[in-house]
């Protein structure tokens, strides 16, 4: 009787992690402190969240962040949408053959800048 409850509790456990992992990981949700996400080719992806930070790698064709408080890195991409307050986005590498992204900015004191720019 002791081996079944404590395999239950096991199972409930790995269960549990498996479903935080991947809730995590879904473009869209709001990620836990230094979460990172790899953006497949053509991928579109949208940060709604307040007070994260996020590393966004491989390329990520239109970038969106909403919320307020987040510090957003982007390796690549064409586009960055920002709205909320006081959010950092920083871009590495243009997705596309133009110099910068095309960044719509709405929102209060939010930065988004080239990645080792100094802050404006």
């Amino acid at each position: 009787m002791r081996i079944t409850r404590f395999a239950a509790l096991v199972s409930i456990s790995v269960l549990a992690s498996s479903a935080a992992f991947a809730q995590d990981k879904q473009p869209g949700s709001q990620p836990q402190d230094n979460t990172s996400h790899f953006c497949v080719e053509d991928e579109a992806y949208t940060l709604s969240s307040n007070n994260s930070s996020m590393h966004l790698s491989g390329p990520c064709t239109d970038v969106t962040v909403s919320g307020s408080g987040n510090t957003v890195l982007i390796d690549l991409s064409s586009s960055i949408h920002v709205s909320g307050n006081d959010n950092k986005v920083e871009w590495v590498a243009v997705l596309g053959k133009t110099e910068t992204p095309v960044i719509q900015n709405n929102g209060r004191q939010n930065t988004v800048k080239h990645a080792g720019d100094p802050d404006r």
